[in-house]
């Protein structure tokens, strides 16, 4: 097949793409990067500028290079957010972009919508959005009345729905398309494997990026208060706002992961994190884990609680004699689970399964 990617999050889209060039599909990647984690990609929307240039480059380019690209060379479109260009895109090109792709793309569900929103405020005990909408001070809100009737003109656009977790999921279940919950994607071959053992201090990790939305505020309480009960034992690396290959870097430093805390599953920091060998803390409720389609996983559960945190963190310092064969155990999980290969193939059993008319799609490439 020939398949046409449109935007990125956190190597999601860069990781699914090598998965299908491995099982031999063709693909077009393009993307604004992620902002300033500088994430690779085939067409670079925002034009190799950096910080404010480049998200206002991406704004105006993208859907301009969209409108002049042939899309009928394509025999699948994914498309990862309703909002994949920008939300500064003016209104009629963001509508003449869309008019293009109408009942021709897959929509990923792996970003903030108002269907998001609204179903995991009412359904779940915690979420993300309040600190979403504390990072971003109310700008560009998916709240706004004219984002939420663009927002459900690309969601009646799409072929069918493809959310990568759990609490993704909630606001496309009444929808008379087909939906599938696929597990996010990493590039297993990108990220070696190490043995965790520790060497004097456990080294605990947080990245700082989107500090509401990860519940930072909370993780870094617990840290600090675990550094001041165990010194000689504890050492805490707070990197913030590296580009993506920084970050790994970093990671390849550190003992445990500390992903997020807001959130009921977790993303694609803790799978890179875990196939490196760590140990990791994030969301890892059980609904989140049977979504995947697994009973339990590695990841260990936390709340948006600095005291849940701080004894969690507690527990994983009184495990440091185990690290290496937990280690082994996560990566394997990521083997199994999330390994991009497999979950390209699932992508293709989902077409298969009447995401798309069968003569939309040609198999036999």
């Amino acid at each position: 097949m020939n398949i046409l990617m449109l935007g990125e999050y956190s190597g999601f889209y860069a990781d699914l793409k090598t998965g299908f060039v491995k099982i031999g599909h063709r693909v077009l990647h393009a993307s604004g990067g992620d902002g300033w984690k500088k994430i690779g990609n085939d067409v670079d929307w925002s034009l190799g500028l950096n910080g404010k240039a480049g998200y206002y480059a991406t704004a105006l380019y993208s859907p301009l290079w969209l409108n002049n690209l042939d899309i009928e060379q394509f025999d699948i479109i994914l498309v990862c957010h309703p909002y994949v260009f920008s939300p500064l895109v003016p209104s009629a090109l963001f509508g003449r972009a869309y008019k293009k792709l109408e009942g021709k793309f897959f929509l990923s569900v792996a970003g903030d919508d108002y269907r998001t929103y609204m179903s995991t405020m009412s359904k779940l005990e915690y979420t993300w959005f309040p600190g979403l909408v504390e990072d971003t001070a109310g700008r560009n809100n998916f709240l706004r009345e004219s984002r939420i009737k663009q927002n459900e003109r690309v969601v009646s656009m799409a072929l069918g729905y493809i959310p990568v977790m759990y609490e993704y999921s909630l606001g496309y279940l009444d929808l008379k398309k087909p939906i599938s919950v696929i597990p996010l994607p990493v590039d297993i071959e990108k990220y070696c494997y190490s043995g965790n053992a520790v060497q004097g201090k456990v080294v605990f990790q947080h990245g700082i990026s989107r500090p509401g939305f990860k519940g930072t505020k909370l993780i870094v309480e617990a840290l600090n208060e675990l550094k001041r009960k165990y010194p000689n034992d504890v050492e805490v690396m707070l990197p913030e706002k590296l580009p993506f290959s920084k970050y790994i870097e970093t990671l390849q430093n550190s003992n445990v992961v500390i992903d997020q805390a807001n959130s009921y599953s977790y993303g694609m920091n803790a799978i890179i994190a875990m196939a490196m060998g760590k140990m990791v803390l994030s969301g890892a409720e059980p609904e989140a884990i049977h979504a995947l389609g697994e009973e339990t996983s590695p990841v260990i559960n936390i709340k948006p609680s600095s005291e849940d945190i701080l004894k969690r963190l507690k527990d994983v310092l009184e495990l440091r004699g185990s690290f290496v064969e937990r280690g082994i155990q996560a990566r394997q999980y990521v083997e199994r689970v999330h390994e991009n290969t497999h979950i390209a193939n699932k992508y293709v059993e989902f077409f298969r399964a009447g995401g798309a008319s069968a003569s939309s799609l040609n198999y036999e490439d």
